[in-house]
């Protein structure tokens, strides 16, 4: 059953309000409620398991801080193309970063795969070959909540 335009239009505006919320609201909701002293691993977590989270979580960040830009203006497949690049490589290095056998770092390596394949679709969008799909948001939700459940395994040592 092919989908009517509004439905697609319905489904781009959900995508771009969730796009919205996880690069402004997010950053906006960690920047006044969370700690400002740096994270650490407390109790039995090692500065290993620590710094492979960390690393983790500034792939995300650095991904969500760029991404909407290129959602919003996706003619600029130039800058995408070099963005596209460096967000690989620091997924690359942030995963050989986490190849401890912990919990902790097994959960980030999990979210850094999912990552992997949110960029993938993107690419895949912004260069016109697919639509990003509905689940976009809820990917980049899933992948914060594995990133937290990380960080609190490496605080407790797992």
């Amino acid at each position: 059953m092919a989908r009517s335009p509004s439905g697609l239009l319905q489904v781009v505006v959900l995508i771009g309000i969730g796009a919205l919320f996880y690069l402004k609201g997010l950053p906006w909701i960690r920047a006044n409620f969370t700690r400002s002293e740096p994270r650490q691993a407390s109790g039995g977590g090692s500065t290993y398991e620590s710094s492979c989270v960390d690393r983790a979580e500034r792939v995300n960040l650095a991904f969500g801080s760029r991404m909407g830009s290129f959602v919003r203006q996706s003619e600029d497949t130039s800058g995408w193309t070099g963005f596209r690049a460096d967000i690989d490589q620091q997924i690359a290095e942030a995963t050989a970063a986490c190849s401890c056998s912990a919990q902790s770092c097994e959960k980030a390596r999990k979210a850094l795969a999912n990552l992997r394949g949110v960029v993938a679709e993107l690419d895949g969008a912004i260069r016109g070959a697919s639509s990003p799909g509905s689940g976009l948001v809820l990917q980049l939700e899933d992948i914060e909540q594995m990133l937290d459940q990380a960080r609190e395994l490496a605080a407790s040592g797992n």
